[in-house]
C-alpha cells in the first residue's frame, strides 16, 4: 500500500464504510498519514462521514452507484473544471 501511494495516487474510491475502516486499520502510522491526505470518492454520506472520522481531509461524496461515481471522477478531473464541481458534498477538514 505504501509503495502504491508513493508511486502516485490521484484519488481513491471507497464503496463501503467497512472498506474504509479496513484500509486505515491495515496501515501503519506513516501510511495512515498518507491515507488521510488522499482524495476520496464516496457514493454515500455514511461512507464520507466514516472517512472524515478516520482523518481523511478531502472527501467527495458522489451520487449513488457506479454511474454516479464515474460522473464525479470525470467531472472532478475534467480540464477547466473547478475541483469538486460535480460532488454533492466535499469536505475539506483541517
Amino acid at each position: 500500500l505504501a509503495a502504491e501511494l508513493a508511486a502516485g495516487c490521484d484519488g481513491i474510491i471507497i464503496s463501503s464504510s467497512e472498506a474504509a475502516q479496513h484500509l486505515f486499520c491495515l496501515a501503519g502510522d506513516k501510511t495512515r498519514q498518507q491515507l488521510q491526505s488522499q482524495l476520496y470518492f464516496a457514493p454515500h454520506v455514511r461512507i464520507a462521514e466514516t472517512l472524515a472520522g478516520l482523518g481523511a481531509t478531502s472527501v467527495c461524496q458522489s451520487t449513488v452507484g457506479d454511474a454516479g461515481i464515474m460522473a464525479a471522477i470525470t467531472q472532478y478531473f475534467a480540464p477547466g473544471s473547478a475541483p469538486g464541481g460535480y460532488c454533492e458534498e466535499q469536505q475539506n477538514v483541517g
